[in-house]
């Protein structure tokens, strides 16, 4: 506040008077150019941020969710800024692809973000999935309320792929996690939206059979969400080949079936005489595939089920001739590929030409078996 001081001049009253009057009317005129402020002025005063920059509020609040030091705390203020940044008409007005980037490069730009992971944003019909940056988890927000999201999976540390398929009242989301060992892992969430709002009706992880061939495995999930195909390779199968690496492994598609709410492994093992017998069944034609089933068919004395693996009989005769008939031997791949297989044991070195199946899904089979040479400590 400013105080104007005038000086008392002395003298008769009536000269006081009228200073007094002079005074006054300083006064006014110094007030009333006071309150009217210069036009430019005016409108600095009402030009907020946001009219500034569309977005520019949206992601100072983004940034300093990132930056709260405190994990609990600070997913709480993520989950709160990211829920008022969906729910914003410029966001709102802009493609997912472009909201996305928005968030992953406001995110980054933090300061305070460990894994180098992006943002990902789907929308539909007033709900978005969202995977947040920093392996922060992946949400289900309904856009029409002003609710917390719904956790699909918090384990989203090493995400590389997510798939999300919208059909009715549901949503299925596919997502797969690359690991420290290098291994990748399929994982499928499917929430449905009720009289309560969304809720997670399935998650794959839960699932002790899911891993069966989980690992670097491929999901392909149907439009309207009736199944959900994994096909991926899978360990301790069988004794006939030495795993020593991912290519020594079959490849199994097996298909989720929904029922309801849920999904069920379809066929069942139970749908079959033995758990190998299910195996056959759900393998992908491979010389591999056909190399260990030829083999353990052998061994088990199925002649009939080895015959339906070979061009003729005399493939039959030269297996026998070999040993490979012989119950306990396990053998190591050496090379696959250009329709051969060369696998080597403690007695030799074999080659099993093959030919490629005519139609989907029937197994390839064996035109020749040679053997190329004889193992030992000097070979």
């Amino acid at each position: 506040m400013m105080i104007l001081r005038l000086p008392d001049p002395g003298g008769p009253p009536a000269g006081r008077q009228n200073l007094l009057v002079l005074a006054c009317l300083i006064l006014c005129a110094f007030c009333m150019t006071g309150c009217r402020a210069p036009a430019s002025i005016r409108n600095a005063s009402t030009f907020t941020p946001s009219a500034m920059t569309p977005g520019e509020s949206l992601a100072a609040s983004i940034r300093n969710a990132y930056r709260v030091d405190v994990p609990e705390t600070r997913l709480a203020a993520v989950l709160q800024a990211t829920g008022e940044f969906l729910r914003d008409d410029y966001i709102s007005a802009i493609s997912d692809q472009e909201a996305s980037s928005f968030y992953t490069d406001t995110a980054f730009s933090s300061g305070s973000l460990v894994l180098p992971q992006p943002a990902l944003i789907q929308r539909n019909a007033g709900a978005a999935v969202v995977a947040l940056p920093d392996g922060l988890g992946l949400y289900l927000y309904d856009l029409s309320i002003p609710a917390q999201p719904v956790e699909l999976t918090r384990w989203t540390v090493g995400l590389d792929t997510v798939e999300v398929v919208w059909s009715g009242n549901g949503v299925g989301v596919g997502l797969r996690t690359q690991g420290n060992d290098g291994i990748s892992r399929a994982h499928f969430v499917f929430a449905r939206q009720a009289l309560t709002g969304w809720q997670v009706s399935w998650q794959s992880d839960e699932q002790p059979d899911w891993w069966f061939n989980a690992y670097n495995a491929t999901l392909d999930i149907e439009e309207d969400l009736s199944a959900v195909r994994v096909t991926g390779r899978a360990y301790a199968t069988t004794q006939i080949i030495y795993e020593l690496s991912v290519t020594d492994l079959r490849e199994f598609t097996v298909t989720w079936q929904r029922q309801g709410d849920s999904y069920v492994l379809s066929p069942p093992v139970a749908a079959y005489p033995s758990w190998r017998d299910w195996l056959y069944a759900v393998s992908v034609p491979s010389p591999l595939a056909a190399t260990i089933e030829f083999i353990e068919r052998l061994q088990d004395e199925d002649t009939a089920g080895a015959s339906r693996l070979v061009v003729s009989p005399d493939v039959l005769d030269s297996a026998v001739s070999y040993g490979l008939h012989l119950p306990g031997r396990r053998y190591q791949v050496v090379s696959q590929g250009d329709g051969q297989i060369t696998i080597r044991e403690l007695e030799g070195i074999y080659v099993l030409s093959m030919i490629s199946p005519v139609n989907p899904g029937d197994p390839w089979k064996i035109l020749a078996i040679s053997l190329v040479g004889t193992t030992g400590p000097d070979s």
